[in-house]
């Protein structure tokens, strides 16, 4: 639950930061695929973190 709360206010905010920028009304698709670019990036990213701590420590 605490996780749906916080992607949800993750993506209102980022919606909130790109009307900064241009209206998302007017342009409701390009906000979507903006949001979709910075959560897949941030996917890999913390995918990527996640490889490297797990291949340091010593699992079994």
């Amino acid at each position: 639950m605490m996780s749906f709360m916080a992607s949800t206010g993750i993506i209102t905010g980022l919606v909130l930061l790109i009307n900064l920028v241009f209206p998302v009304k007017e342009n409701i698709l390009l906000a979507f695929h903006i949001v979709l670019i910075i959560s897949v990036i941030w996917f890999f990213v913390s995918y990527r973190i996640a490889v490297k701590v797990y291949r340091k420590r010593d699992i079994n």
